[in-house]
């Protein structure tokens, strides 16, 4: 979400060259990290990362009852429940997919970069 919400501000303003590389750099950065939670997952999923077999808490209990640091820790913490594969497409899971849309931003994100040096 936060990736999206990045294009579509920089679809909309007109930035100085310093803003345009620092934008860009920021897409870049978010695309990386959207790449190394989804490949984590895929690890998980792959079962080449051991998890305990329990999920854990729900989302507002976790929020409620622990500090919102702490909560966001245990939030992307991979738990046994993640490497369950509960939906395919074109026989490629949810994070395989999002692990490729990220790649793709990052490209579509090195491009823009590219595009605007000149």
């Amino acid at each position: 979400m936060v990736l999206g919400l990045l294009f579509l501000i920089n679809a909309f303003i007109k930035p100085t060259q310093l803003i345009r590389r620092l934008s860009l750099a920021i897409l870049s950065i978010t695309s990386i990290i959207g790449m190394i939670f989804s490949f984590k997952h895929i690890l998980i999923q792959s079962k080449a990362i051991e998890v305990p077999n329990e999920c854990g808490v729900d989302l507002n209990y976790m929020f409620e009852n622990f500090p919102f640091s702490k909560a966001l820790n245990l939030l992307f913490k991979g738990t046994g429940d993640c490497s369950h594969i509960d939906w395919t497409f074109l026989s490629l899971t949810i994070p395989q997919w999002a692990l490729i849309g990220f790649i793709s931003f990052f490209v579509y994100t090195v491009l823009l970069f590219r595009m605007n040096v000149k």
